[in-house]
């Protein structure tokens, strides 16, 4: 299959959906160190990773970590065969193709760097103090967990007031704080 051709060997649903994908700015990265493997980060209800091997424009192989396997080829390879036929990165570079008006959330932290993950994360804990509780609860080790747990319970008993107990919204509180 030629990178020129390819669309004669894929259904034409499959064809929709991946031009579709391109045109919204789904193919978010597509880099290549050697001009023969191409790497791709495709947005779809998450974020897939495709492989391409090209060799003198001949598709020699394609993978796609998504879940259709009802065919050779998905909507996420079609994207990104659409897009290397558009435009290839440069050896050792990075082509992003998601335009600045279509961007989500995701694709946006995808582009960060690990220190400015950080940094967002920890300006939204010192807005939200909640959302630290949350994570270290999530990431503690299971002797931690019940610890953790017994505390984060304890925290929301104490912000309960009388009112609260009357008006059953402490069942809502003790819901949250087993979550």
């Amino acid at each position: 299959m030629k990178l020129t051709n390819f669309e004669q060997w894929m259904e034409d649903k499959i064809l929709e959906r991946g031009l579709a994908y391109l045109k919204k700015g789904k193919v978010l990265d597509l880099t290549t160190s050697d001009e023969i493997h191409y790497k791709a980060l495709v947005d779809g209800s998450e974020v897939y990773h495709v492989d391409i091997y090209l060799n003198d424009e001949v598709v020699v192989n394609a993978y796609c970590d998504g879940p259709y396997d009802l065919n050779e080829y998905c909507k996420h390879k079609a994207a990104v065969l659409f897009t290397l036929r558009e435009k290839k990165p440069e050896k050792e570079g990075v082509t992003t193709i998601v335009k600045p008006e279509e961007k989500s959330v995701r694709s946006i932290l995808l582009n960060q760097t690990k220190e400015n993950l950080i940094k967002i994360i920890l300006d939204v804990i010192e807005e939200f103090p909640d959302i630290e509780k949350r994570l270290m609860f999530q990431f503690s080790s299971d002797e931690e967990e019940i610890t953790s747990a017994k505390k984060l319970i304890q925290e929301y008993i104490i912000e309960l007031n009388a009112e609260d107990l009357l008006s059953g919204a402490i069942w809502v509180k003790h819901y949250k704080g087993l979550k």
